[in-house]
This record gives C-alpha cells, sequence and structure tokens, in this order.
C-alpha cells in the first residue's frame, strides 16, 4: 500500500498471514513486504480490503514491515483506522514503540510491553504493565522483569494483580465493614445505654483487629488465569452492596438477640438507665445488654473476615490461608470460652452476663428515712448481712424498697442455655454471611449485578 504494492502480491499476503496478538520487534523478517493484510476466512485477497477495510467490521489484520511505512500511514492519517488491525510493527525504532502504546493508551485500553534490549526501555516504561524479559538495561526502567525468557511471565504478573487487587478490596471492606458494625455498636450502646468494660474494646481494637486484617492480605492467588477480570470500583454496585448487605442482616440478627434477651427469656431486668451515674461509665457494662450487643457483633465480625477472604477467581481458597484460618480459630475459641463458662476471673474481666451482676440486696441494708446515697452504699459493704448485694451502686439503689426507691426486684445470671442459644444464633449470622459472599457475591450474583450496572465492574476476556 505504501510502496504501490501489486494487488498479486497483497493476495499472497492474504493467504499466509493470520498472526494473532501485537507484536513491536525491530528484527522481524516480513520477507521485504512493506505491509500485508489477511482477512482470516477468504483464500481469495482484495487490495481494497487494505484501503477501505478499516471503514468495516471485518477481520482484517495488518503487518507493518518497518518504521518508514509506519511514518506514511500517520502522516496519512491512516493510522487511526487501522490501529487496531495492526498485528505486526517490525524493524521499529524506539521512539515508534512508545508511539504505537500511546495510540492504544488514548483509546483507552490497557497495555503490557515485554522486551528484552535498551531499544524497548522506552516503550517498558510508558506501558501500564512492562515486563523485562531480561536482566539486561530493560529491566532498569521496567516495573516488571522476569529471567525466564518466556511472555508467560506476563500471565504471572496478571494472576498475581488480579489476586493483589482482590486482596486489597477484601481488606478495605473488611476495615470498612468494620467501621460500620461500630457505628452501630455505639448507637445500640447508647440506646439503652450500656457500655462496655475496656478489654471488651482492646480485644476488638488489637487482638482481633490487627492479626485479621493483617492475614487477610496474605492471600496467594490462582495458579489458573480466570475470563473475567475483579471489580476495580471500590464504590461500585458490587463493593457498595456487599456491605450493605451484610448491614442489613447484622441489623436484623441483633435485633432478634435483643429482643430474646430481654423479652423472652425468664429473669431479664431492663437496665435502669434513669439511676446510672453517667460518670462512672465502668458501672455500664452490668447488665444483659452489654454482654449480648458484645455477643452479637463479635462473632459476625469474626465471620466477616473469612467471608472477604473468599478465594473465588483469583484467589486460592480460604483453608490455603493458614494464618488467617488460626487467628480465626482461635478468637472464636476465646469468643465461646468468655460466652458459655461459669463465673471465674476471666469472666469477671469482660463481665459477661454469666455474672450475676443484679444480686439480692437485704431490705435491711437500706436506710428507712430517705434515699440511698453512694456513702450510704458503701457502708453496706462493711456489714456481714449485706454481703450478697451487688457489686454495682445502681443494681443497689434499683432494689431499695419504696418509697424512698424504685422497690425492684433481683434477678439471676444468665444460664448457659441461654448463653448458647444465643452463641449460636450469632455464628448462624456469620456462616449465613459466609454462605452469601461465596454463592452471591463472587459467584452468579456478581456477574448479574457487573451486567445490570456497567460500572468497571467484572468482563469476559475477548479471546
Amino acid at each position: 500500500m505504501a510502496s504501490g504494492l501489486s494487488e498479486k502480491v497483497v493476495a499472497k499476503a492474504f493467504k499466509e498471514g493470520g498472526k494473532k496478538g501485537v507484536e513491536i520487534e525491530g528484527a522481524a523478517d516480513t520477507s521485504g513486504l512493506t505491509c500485508f493484510c489477511t482477512r482470516m476466512q477468504s483464500s481469495d485477497g482484495n487490495i481494497k480490503l487494505l484501503i477501505h477495510g478499516a471503514q468495516t467490521e471485518g477481520p482484517i489484520e495488518l503487518a507493518i514491515a518497518d518504521t518508514y511505512a509506519f511514518a506514511a500511514l500517520c502522516e496519512a492519517g491512516a493510522m487511526d483506522r487501522l490501529l487496531l488491525h495492526t498485528r505486526i510493527w517490525a524493524r521499529t525504532t524506539p521512539n515508534d514503540k512508545v508511539a504505537v502504546l500511546k495510540m492504544h493508551m488514548t483509546l483507552g485500553y490497557v497495555c503490557s510491553m515485554t522486551g528484552d534490549g535498551g531499544n524497548d526501555c522506552g516503550a517498558l516504561r510508558t506501558a501500564q504493565v512492562g515486563m523485562a524479559l531480561s536482566e539486561a538495561e530493560a529491566s532498569v526502567v521496567s516495573p516488571f522483569t522476569t529471567n525466564t525468557d518466556s511472555i508467560m511471565s506476563v500471565v504471572d504478573v496478571l494472576r498475581e494483580g488480579r489476586c493483589a487487587i482482590t486482596t486489597s478490596f477484601a481488606s478495605a471492606k473488611f476495615i470498612i465493614n468494620y467501621g460500620l458494625y461500630f457505628a452501630l455498636i455505639r448507637l445500640t450502646l447508647a440506646f439503652y445505654p450500656v457500655n462496655f468494660p475496656i478489654f471488651t474494646w482492646i480485644l476488638f481494637d488489637i487482638f482481633t483487629c490487627v492479626p485479621l486484617m493483617y492475614f487477610i492480605g496474605t492471600a496467594r492467588p490462582l495458579k489458573t488465569l480466570a475470563f473475567t477480570r475483579p471489580t476495580s470500583s471500590l464504590l461500585g454496585a458490587i463493593t457498595m452492596g456487599n456491605l450493605l448487605l451484610f448491614q442489613v442482616i447484622h441489623v436484623i440478627f441483633l435485633s432478634i438477640e435483643m429482643v430474646i434477651a430481654e423479652h423472652v427469656y425468664w429473669g431479664a431486668v431492663e437496665w435502669p438507665s434513669e439511676l446510672v451515674a453517667m460518670n462512672a461509665w465502668w458501672y455500664l457494662a452490668d447488665n444483659w445488654q452489654a454482654g449480648v450487643i458484645w455477643l452479637g457483633s463479635y462473632i459476625p465480625f469474626l465471620f466477616s473476615a473469612l467471608a472477604f477472604s473468599q478465594g473465588g477467581s483469583y484467589r486460592k481458597a480460604l483453608w490455603y490461608n493458614f494464618g488467617l484460618c488460626i487467628s480465626f480459630g482461635v478468637l472464636y475459641l476465646f469468643a465461646g470460652l468468655i460466652t458459655l463458662l461459669p463465673e471465674n476471673d476471666l469472666i469477671e474481666v469482660f463481665h459477661f452476663a454469666s455474672i450475676q451482676f443484679n444480686s439480692p440486696c437485704p431490705a435491711e441494708c437500706y436506710p428507712t428515712d430517705r434515699q440511698a446515697t453512694s456513702d450510704d452504699i458503701d457502708a453496706m459493704r462493711q456489714w456481714p448481712a449485706c454481703e450478697t448485694c451487688s457489686k454495682n451502686p445502681t443494681w443497689v439503689m434499683w432494689q431499695q424498697p419504696k418509697p424512698h426507691g424504685p422497690g425492684g426486684s433481683s434477678s439471676p445470671e444468665m444460664s448457659f442455655y441461654q448463653r448458647l442459644g444465643l452463641f449460636l444464633i450469632a455464628s448462624f449470622e456469620g456462616v449465613l454471611i459466609t454462605a452469601l459472599q461465596k454463592f452471591v457475591v463472587t459467584g452468579p450474583g456478581a456477574a448479574a449485578i457487573a451486567a445490570r450496572f456497567d460500572d468497571g465492574q467484572r468482563r469476559e476476556l475477548k479471546l
């Protein structure tokens, strides 16, 4: 075309062509042809295809033999039409390699470049994914280097990259979910009002969040390259829908657990918040409500780490992440011990409801002419007859007989079977969100959402 080739020469190229992929090679042998094109399903060539073919959607392929032909096509303005039909740029200068990459990138394509020589340095640096196939000078400017001399290293980069972005999104969703859980915890604690003991906050923030966050990031890629790519939008429909789904489920389950603890279980007494001295926040944990809120939030939070670490199409299965599985197992067992063990030193540290916070206080312990004060309550603790009184002054004031007190009744500790029931409900919520993550969020459900909302989600590769 650029050198006045005859139709006979081009027709021959039609029959002999058919190379797939795009190659920019400075030393390719194209048998002296300045350029050729081929129509894959036609045995007869036509020179008009080269001139007008780019205006159609026919399967046309073009090879350019040297930098002069490339310059002529660019000068004539034909390269804009022929760019996506061009498979080979042979005997190309370093500047032309950079130009070819920039032309593709201008159209919105993510470009990869492989090279093994100094003349590839500019293109390796320009491409979004540059892969040096040697440890020579090209490796200095290339983001990735391999000593295998094989372009299969590009597949390895894609596998690792997809695993990395999936894991990064999993870490981001885990920490966002952590913040959303805590927002709900704070709202629920303020509603009653109750609070967690200090060691419960430490368990959440340090001994749970830190190790789980670390081990989520240790996932390894699959050995095979999937036909779809992971989501590229942190605010996309899949990511935001995933977080919203978990929060809706958590609100439903936590509401059920609170209703069961307050209205179904025998012995529950509503926390007398009107008697609480708000500056004495450490007393706000001595009730059933605080324990149920902790249990109903902590167990699903543990399972969310497993849910966001599901292997899917880009990472190895969850059980290959040994650190995460061991951390989850240890923390889940620890939560079970806090919930199910009878009163002991460990339970007293976490103020769980297996302790009888609202223990009975004899009527003779109270003053008969006024409401009990903090000094009266401190004096009670010195009397042998008042040894059974609660250590929490709020419950002591709650039981003061009328007319100087509310005349409230004592309440037992939460029984083993009551605690076991709440523990199983919270565990079921965790299993549910893990299953939904595997079969809906990272399964067929995600594909349906991606098809419905074209927001940079997963798309099939056209091979």
